[in-house]
């Protein structure tokens, strides 16, 4: 990890993997993978980092590559079930996001947005690191 304020990329993973799955519990009003299926203790978390507070305490987090793809590929998985079942007509349901009024078409586009945020933010970190960033 560089030296600074800069989270390590796999910190960075979980908030993105536990985040898309708050969005898609959002949309789908059903409860979060994290807690549901058991990933909090998997990870052995409480909590995974999250939008708007300190990270300094996930600096020294060792997590596994091989729970962060299982977690990811469950979020995905359930990601798409929900997309299969959304119809156009729905997108403009409201839900309670950061209003009581949120579309869920402004909730998937926020989803998708965080997403290549934290894409772009991994991608730069691994160029730091001599690696290729983007797959392309």
């Amino acid at each position: 990890k560089p030296q600074g304020t800069l989270s390590s990329i796999g910190v960075i993973w979980l908030h993105l993997i536990k985040e898309q799955d708050n969005f898609v519990s959002i949309i789908s009003g059903k409860p979060p993978l994290w807690k549901s299926n058991g990933w909090h203790e998997q990870f052995g978390l409480e909590k995974a980092p999250s939008m708007g507070e300190d990270w300094s305490h996930y600096e020294n987090l060792a997590l596994s590559t091989e729970l962060l793809r299982a977690y990811d590929e469950a979020v995905r998985n359930e990601t798409r079930v929900v997309l299969e079942w959304t119809h156009s007509n729905s997108l403009d349901q409201t839900v309670k996001f950061f209003t009581d009024n949120d579309s869920k078409a402004n909730v998937w586009a926020l989803m998708i947005s965080h997403t290549l945020i934290h894409c772009g933010e991994i991608a730069a970190l691994k160029g730091i690191f001599g690696q290729k960033g983007l797959p392309f």
